[in-house]
């Protein structure tokens, strides 16, 4: 398991995998001159101790910037590897677990807590061999750890402020089972999973099928069998769901699908999505938590929608194009009991517009080009994503 631009001019002639290298490399440039070096990280999150009748764990809190009792945030769950085990309650913030979540651009948008519990040494979140290419929820006792993390999540319910429909977690290698197991057990609590090269219950589809998922492995990984993330990933096809497989290279070489064709399917909504490095061994978690379409793919999972539909003036939905009112500054009506947040992206995922309301009202679009768009329109009540033309 895991040990511890203004824009550029592209050389004429490069390779599409080498333009997507060249974007990664620059998305990752970004973020790390914003983000402090490790000891100033771990300075940001608080260091806590929770404790129960059958554990102690401690574990690291951030508190987004402004936090108001009165607004209800998100909160991701971070699971570390057997590496990171211990006390010092540090080792845990490692390996880029963290990283995208409390970047401060990220924190603008999506302001969010963020807990990273520390497992105790000869302990697991998952408490099954790493080797085996499955396991059984049903047949395996939950970790004592796992017990307290859950402990945890329950008096940070009872502290903070928190939407409980938008519960995230993610983890890496022995956390990438923890992901895995966490979702099958507790199906209704989180909205969505980022497990890296970890093993999942494949008999627990149905289950498994109530968490959006973006799964990540490494085919050549020595450690945990890449068909630890297969298997509850075809299982999830074999209930009818469609999963969207991206196999590449570390790098986006030899995809097997575009850049953009992925870019596309991330803003459309996928719910399901298997990234596979075809050159990747067991340490692939940096190249993961790096992925520029992740963090915004995850903040827009929201969980237990009910019957409430957010609508929008003449009905948006992905099969009837609506057209903007012809000024321009065009205004999308928006029926919403209170405030909701706006992204619109265009047909390649870029996002070119953010709006966020703290109470119900419409939204003026301003200085943005005729063409076709991606909507994602969240609230309380749930989500909505849809297709929007615009035509002055």
């Amino acid at each position: 398991m895991s040990n511890s631009v203004k824009q550029a001019h592209i050389v004429h002639g490069m390779s599409q995998a080498g333009l997507r290298s060249l974007k990664r490399a620059i998305y990752a440039v970004c973020l790390c001159t914003a983000v402090p070096v490790f000891s100033q990280v771990v300075d940001l999150f608080e260091a806590r101790t929770h404790r129960t009748a059958y554990d102690t764990v401690v574990y690291r809190l951030f508190v987004p910037a402004h936090y108001d009792g009165n607004t209800e945030y998100p909160i991701i769950l971070t699971f570390h590897g057997a590496g990171e085990r211990g006390d010092n309650n540090y080792s845990q913030l490692a390996n880029n677990v963290v990283t995208p979540w409390f970047a401060d651009s990220f924190q603008a948008r999506h302001p969010c807590f963020i807990v990273s519990p520390q497992c105790p040494v000869d302990e697991k979140w998952a408490d099954f061999s790493w080797s085996s290419t499955t396991y059984r929820v049903s047949s395996t006792p939950i970790s004592a750890a796992m017990r307290t993390v859950l402990s945890l999540l329950d008096s940070l319910k009872r502290e903070f402020s928190l939407d409980t429909n938008r519960f995230y977690v993610c983890g890496l290698s022995m956390g990438g089972c923890g992901s895995w197991d966490i979702i099958a057990r507790y199906p209704d609590m989180f909205a969505a999973a980022v497990p890296v090269c970890g093993v999942g219950d494949s008999s627990a589809a149905t289950d498994l099928q109530k968490t959006a998922i973006w799964a990540y492995h490494g085919t050549l990984d020595p450690t945990v069998p890449v068909a630890g993330s297969r298997g509850p990933l075809s299982s999830l096809e074999g209930r009818g769901n469609t999963v969207v497989r991206y196999i590449s290279k570390q790098d986006g070489g030899n995809a097997n699908m575009s850049w953009d064709t992925l870019t596309a399917k991330v803003a459309a909504g996928a719910d399901y999505i298997y990234t596979e490095y075809t050159d990747g061994v067991h340490g692939i978690w940096n190249t993961a938590f790096l992925n520029p379409l992740l963090p915004e793919w995850l903040l827009s999972k929201v969980k237990n929608r009910g019957n409430t539909r957010i609508s929008l003036s003449r009905g948006l939905h992905t099969a009837k194009p609506v057209l903007f009112t012809t000024q321009s500054n065009g205004t999308i009506q928006v029926k919403a009991a209170g405030g909701y947040h706006l992204n619109m992206y265009s047909v390649t995922g870029v996002m070119v517009a953010s709006y966020e309301r703290i109470g119900p009202g419409n939204v003026h679009v301003t200085h943005i080009p005729n063409g076709v768009y991606f909507v994602a329109l969240r609230c309380k009540q749930g989500i909505q994503r849809g297709v929007l033309s615009k035509i002055d």
